[in-house]
């Protein structure tokens, strides 16, 4: 059987944070940025990578629409890696009143957070 080769644009595990000991370094430790819809946090690491924590909860709406919410982030991350910094880790927490918004309106939403974030960074 062969294996299947991750391309330059994959989502690799070692770029998620997946452990909740991993979200509890990055909650105490992050910089927290505010939009309308979400709340980014952003934390220093040493692994020489930027790695990507989604929390979408129940409030948002049925399980279908919490993993759009997902995919429609983790899409974003892995096509525009230039945005994030590879010193850091990134939770993106999807607040309820995404309900309806457009995909269009969340890439908008994403980068006024990053941007946001680096004003932050070089204070």
């Amino acid at each position: 059987m062969s294996q299947v080769q991750a391309g330059p644009l994959s989502f690799s595990a070692n770029m998620r944070v997946r452990k909740a000991s991993d979200f509890r370094y990055i909650k105490e430790r992050a910089q927290v940025q505010h939009s309308t819809t979400m709340l980014l946090l952003s934390a220093t690491q040493e692994q020489g990578r930027a790695r990507l924590g989604l929390v979408v909860t129940k409030k948002t709406g049925c399980a279908a629409v919490r993993n759009r919410w997902k995919r429609k982030i983790r899409e974003y991350f892995r096509l525009h890696p230039e945005n994030f910094h590879n010193d850091q880790d990134y939770v993106f927490i999807v607040k309820s009143k995404t309900k309806g918004m457009p995909g269009t309106r969340l890439e908008q939403e994403i980068e006024y957070l990053l941007r946001k974030q680096d004003q932050g960074r070089m204070l």
